[in-house]
């Protein structure tokens, strides 16, 4: 007998005997027609068993069921036959069977429902078996007509929720032929679903697939008359709601969405999405806290989205992506409520005409994008309130996401009229329009308005930098800059790693602690505004702060660049159209500035995402770029000779300013911009001037107002006729900080000349006295202007560019034939120390050096700007394989012995230093001291100078009161323990330490990690410990993201070793990385060295390095624990990348003592790997820090 047979007979069987034992009078409780016990899991209409008719009731008893599978049954138009739960809650439950709990196939005019109990919502549960098991929670596959699904509570599935499946299109079914009608999903609980939690799936488009059918081209088919309705749907791996083709008269409303898209899949996070071929309404959905898109639409024909709210989206709030021909319509945006969308607020992509956005409000989008229109599309925009502040809506109370308009809301009666659309109901399904007109957002007033109380849009600050206490002191530590650069290769976050130094990835760095980054117009107009929020973000986890950013540079032939030409050539200029519009229009785009005025819009954006972590913001880089030479010319009044062409008696050129080609006044309209948008949204922040060069240029900027007079860009009015009462202010009144780029190499400092011939003074001491020479030129020219702290506030000084090359360059003037630039690796090393102290003791903000690597090999370099990097070339080079030069030595050793200290000038004058000594003294917060001495530098392309200096004995300097280290200790830990007195100098700065001015809180010996069966053992000990209370273990599972594991009190005060010992009892599998946070009994916490061990499933590799710190001399030992056997090369490197030793070995399962050979090794830093000898795909990698002392 076929097996079909029997199967259909057993149930006949069970059928009758359970009919039989029920009696009829139950049935009638649930007005059943039929009744179908718990352990019947297969229902075909077409056997003999089942004799449905339409309208019949078909009971399913409570309890527990397996799965269930319905096919083949049939009820008639309005005559549905129905399912539902009898006598409790019906229980589906997938044990890993099959692909589905519940699935009905090629059935039509039947509701399956959870509604057969009183009391009870969901009277039906639909439960897989959790993320790596189960299937769908319900499947519709064959022709399935007029289905109703709703009281259900389907959750725990791997894939969808409900999946209403795609059967293949052909030529016997298809458009022409064939639709599916009428499915209805409403009044369900989907929550926890590894995919969709309603997916109506096509995997062919319906608007461009076809197939050729003898000649006939076939398209296809739909799905008319779907009603996705009062669904409650939660945490959701992909999209919420998924639907495509439901090409005709499709309406998806009142469902509540929140959690969606959590499963990370870029392409897959929506909360509702109308796929191609999806024509009809989407309208008084709420959705929430999604990762992705709120409501997203491709869709056919028209699509209309109304009265929906939508909060914390993680992208955009209302997407309409483009169509694909001939899909076109409209897409209708009325009345809809978004709030703080991680993008857009709305985007329409699809160049199709006719669309209309309506009525709704936009709060708040991240990236300051509240309307956006791309691709050639175009709509009606009206009666729409966009703004980033919440507070000015009114709204009932958006803290509990009540988005009801207050009484006292400007939006009441403010809307468009849209009558014309017949909706009659707002979000809460009351009347649209109460009063006069219709009201904006997706909820209506009900009631009387009151007074409105008008938006609070912020506007230009009441002051300029002309009033007195206008610029702050400057209260942030000098953090030792560095400018970025460009590497191909190279990302911003391992650029970043190799300067400031992340224990995660294994660098050391430099000790940058701020960097001057730029973040030009063209560059967020492509990517976003938001592009380089998680680079600002990684630099401020890396302890980096107040950075110097450069703004400017609108694409070079987009719609933002000035299109005129102030040059007589004939050159556009390079800055912004629209400037001369108004600055600001009281929020009527959302922002309280003018969007039609580039700049400015530009300007409000960036300083509102990246105030956080931006102290300085300077106007273009290197504005007095000098194409002509005019500005190193003198005054008429000392050379009468220049009187036509200099800039201190005529305004520059537009020709002349290569980076702007446009005349001065629209850069002190820049000025002005930055300075009033700045002080609006960050007032404590600093406007600074581009990094200029000459003195002259400054005059022009303090003796001029941005009144265009005849560069009238904006033709307003004729030439010259400009409204000089627009322009009240010359250019010192929108500026705090003078920033200037200074090299060495081309100032009077290293080579003036007396009137007959060159003098050349090039050594490190005279190229760093540049830095007085410049600042005293443009405090000159500041003074002369009023801005001396009397007239006007005095303005501070920064330094964006300043450095001399590593290798000498012949100049190029005749002048000085045969004679090279100032150049070489100890000269540049020894300017970069001194450069330091003196830009802090001329009370210099910042600075900056230029540049983080080099920008050619050495053999390849034809400028002396091609080497003055920290590193050597890194573009073309793999991460983290850089090699560092010794200017890079020294600035580590500058940036990490004084971060925190700052520049005491009655502590250095107290030194009485003699004319052959330079240096200066520091202090920290707690009032301990460092010093940089050196010997003055004299001769002509010589570092050599001596000098001994002995500290004044009322400092109290005797034997072994100081450390000594010399310039290269950021890589070299060696000190030498010296008295106050009789001390050689060299002319490289030597660093000296009081002895107690060591402040760490412990000394560490060891911290080790490594597999002890399926946990992770993790040890360390500290040498002695100081007001210490605590120690955090924190794990990563990729060296960035760290977690908190547990946390061990700590010994407080101790002077002996401390052991300690603790495990991950659920290690990650894979690669994982650990590290202790130390801290203090007052809160200040340090960080130990992060290690990393790797739990592969097989057992892992494992090693400790002892002892480290290792004292010179002494013998390392490698202990390695291998689960089998392996091959692998156990190698050392210094600080530079180097290799000083390998070893290939190969490793029985079990433990292993391995030497190296480290008696000689010098003091100072070095790296230990041990990596696979299968570098192909290499299977373990270990990396560790070796300190050699």
């Amino acid at each position: 007998m076929p097996a079909l047979a029997v199967r259909c007979l057993l149930t006949l069987f069970v059928y009758v005997c359970l009919n039989m034992m029920w009696p009829t009078a139950a049935w009638g409780q649930c007005g059943c027609d039929h009744v179908i016990p718990p352990s019947v899991v297969y229902i075909n209409g077409n056997d003999p068993a089942y004799q449905f008719v339409p309208g019949d009731v078909v009971c399913l008893q409570a309890g527990v069921k397996s799965e269930l599978w319905i096919l083949n049954v049939h009820g008639a138009p309005g005559n549905p036959i129905t399912f539902k739960n009898c006598g409790g809650q019906l229980v589906l439950q997938q044990p890993n069977l099959y692909s589905y709990v519940l699935k009905i196939s090629d059935s039509d005019n039947l509701r399956f429902t959870g509604s057969g109990e009183p009391g009870l919502q969901y009277g039906i549960q639909i439960i897989g078996e959790g993320p790596l098991n189960g299937g769908s929670g319900i499947e519709l596959d064959g022709i399935y007509n007029q289905i109703e699904l709703d009281h259900l509570e389907i959750f725990n599935n791997e894939f969808a929720g409900i999946w209403a499946k795609e059967m293949g299109f052909s030529c016997s079914f298809h458009r022409d032929n064939f639709t599916l009608y009428d499915l209805k999903i409403h009044h369900n609980y989907l929550h926890d679903v590894g995919t969709e939690a309603i997916y109506i799936n096509r995997q062919l488009s319906y608007s461009s697939s076809s197939i050729d059918c003898g000649g006939i081209t076939r398209y296809p088919y739909g799905l008319e008359g779907l009603r996705i309705y009062n669904n409650r749907i939660e945490r959701t791996g992909w999209d919420a709601i998924d639907v495509d083709a439901a090409n005709w008269d499709a309406e998806i409303y009142n469902n509540t969405i929140t959690d969606y898209g959590l499963a990370g899949d870029p392409g897959q996070q929506k909360g509702i999405f109308l796929g191609d071929g999806t024509s009809g309404k989407c309208y008084n959905n709420f959705l929430k806290n999604g990762l992705g898109d709120g409501i997203v639409v491709t869709g056919w024909s028209t699509n209309t989205l109304y009265n929906n709210i939508i909060e914390n989206t993680g992208k955009v709030g209302i997407w309409c992506l483009e169509r694909t021909p001939p899909n076109y319509g409209e897409y209708v945006l009325l009345h809809n409520t978004i709030i703080n969308p991680g993008l857009d607020g709305i985007r329409i992509s699809s160049p199709i005409t006719g669309n209309f956005v309506l009525n709704n409000i936009v709060i708040n989008p991240s990236n300051i994008e509240f309307i956006t229109l791309e691709n050639g599309a175009t709509a009606t925009v009206a009666g729409n309130y966009l703004d980033m502040n919440i507070a000015n809506v009114q709204f009932a109370d958006p803290g509990s996401s009540d988005f009801q308009l207050a009484a006292n809301s400007p939006l009441i009666d403010q809307g468009s009229d849209i009558s014309s659309y017949n909706i009659s109901i707002d979000h809460a399904s009351q009347a649209r329009m109460v009063n006069a007109t219709y009201d904006i957002g997706a909820c209506e007033y009900q009631l009387s308005p009151g007074a409105p109380a008008p938006p609070q849009v912020p506007g230009p600050p009441p002051y300029t930098a002309l009033d007195p206490a206008s610029i702050a002191p400057y209260t942030g530590d000098f953090l030792y800059g560095s400018n970025v650069g460009f590497y191909p290769g190279w990302n911003d976050f391992q650029l970043a790693d190799i300067a400031a130094g992340n224990p995660a990835t294994g660098q050391l760095g430099i000790g940058v602690g701020t960097f001057r980054p730029s973040l030009p117009e063209h560059l967020v107009e492509q990517f976003g505004y938001k592009v380089r929020i998680s680079t600002f973000q990684h630099y401020q986890s890396l302890g980096m702060d107040d950075h110097t950013l450069f703004i400017g540079f609108p694409a070079d032939n987009g719609p933002h660049r000035d299109p005129n030409a102030y040059c007589s050539d004939g050159t556009r200029s390079w800055l912004f159209a629209n400037m001369y519009q108004p600055i600001w229009d009281n929020g009527e785009g959302g922002t309280p500035v003018n969007e039609n005025n580039y700049f400015a819009h530009y300007v409000w954006k960036v300083v509102y995402l990246y105030r956080d972590y931006v102290k300085f913001w300077q106007v273009l880089n290197e504005p007095d770029f000098d194409g002509g030479g005019s500005g190193w010319f003198p005054p008429a009044s000392e050379d009468p000779a220049f009187a036509d062409a200099n800039w201190w008696d005529n305004d520059p050129d537009p020709c002349e300013l290569a980076n702007m080609e446009a005349p001065v006044q629209h850069y002190i309209r820049m000025l002005r911009i930055t300075y009033e948008i700045v002080k609006s949204l960050a007032p404590d922040d600093y406007v600074t001037l581009g990094g200029i060069a000459y003195p002259s240029f400054l005059d022009a900027i303090l003796r001029n107002t941005d009144n265009p007079g005849w560069y009238n860009p904006e033709g307003i009015g004729a030439p010259g006729s400009v409204d000089a009462t627009l322009y009240p202010h010359t250019g010192g009144a929108y500026f705090d900080v003078v920033t200037f780029h200074l090299y060495p190499q081309f100032s009077e400092a290293v080579r003036s000349h007396n009137g007959s011939q060159f003098v050349y003074n090039r050594h490190s001491d005279a190229a760093a006295s540049s830095i007085a020479d410049m600042k005293a030129g443009f405090e000159a020219v500041l003074s002369s202007r009023g801005f001396d702290g009397n007239t006007y506030p005095q303005k501070l000084f920064a330094l964006t560019e300043i450095n001399i090359p590593r290798v000498p360059y012949p100049y190029e003037d005749p002048g000085s034939a045969g004679e090279n630039y100032i150049g070489g690796d100890e000269v540049q090393r020894n300017f970069i120390i001194k450069a330091f102290v003196e830009a802090q003791m001329q009370d210099i903000l910042q600075m900056y050096i230029f540049n983080l690597g080099d920008e050619t090999w050495e053999y390849e370099a034809t400028s002396p700007f091609n080497l003055m990097g920290f590193y050597q070339k890194l573009e073309g080079i793999p991460p983290y394989t850089q090699q560092i030069n010794s200017s890079g030595i020294a600035f580590r050793t500058i940036a990490t012995e004084l971060r925190g200290f700052h520049y005491d000038p009655l502590r250095t004058q107290a030194l009485n230093l003699p004319p052959t000594v330079k240096g200066a003294a520091f202090r920290n917060s707690q009032g301990l001291y460092k010093y940089v001495l050196w010997a003055v530098t004299q001769f002509d392309e010589s570092e050599f100078a001596s000098a001994t200096y002995s500290f004044p004995p009322a400092l109290g300097y005797g034997a072994g009161s100081l450390y000594r280290k010399s310039w290269d200790h950021g890589v070299n830990p060696d000190s030498q323990l010296v008295a106050g007195s009789g001390l050689l100098l060299s002319g490289a700065p030597a660093f000296f330490e009081e002895v107690n001015v060591s402040t760490f809180p412990l000394e560490w010996l060891e911290f080790t990690a490594r597999p002890a069966g399926g946990r992770v053992e993790l040890k360390w000990s500290t040498a002695w410990e100081r007001n210490t209370h605590h120690f955090t273990v924190e794990r990563s599972a990729d060296g960035r993201l760290f977690e908190v594991l547990k946390q061990l009190p700590a010994a407080g005060n101790s002077q002996q070793v401390r052991h300690y010992l603790t495990f991950d009892e659920r290690p990650i599998t894979g690669t994982s990385y650990y590290r202790l946070k130390q801290v203090d009994l007052d809160g200040a916490f340090s960080y130990s060295p992060t290690v990393e061990v790797n739990m592969n499933g097989q057992g892992s590799i494992s090693w400790r390095v002892h002892p480290n710190p290792l004292q010179q001399g002494e013998a390392l030992l490698v202990q390695v624990e291998t689960p089998g056997l392996v091959s692998a090369r156990l190698a050392l490197y210094s600080l530079t990348g180097q290799q000083l030793y390998s070893r290939d070995l190969r490793l029985e399962a079990g433990q292993h003592r391995l030497s190296l050979p480290t008696a000689k090794l010098p003091r100072g830093y070095y790296f230990l790997s041990l990596q696979d000898a299968n570098y192909a795909e290499p299977a373990f990698g270990l990396r560790q820090q070796l300190v050699v002392y």
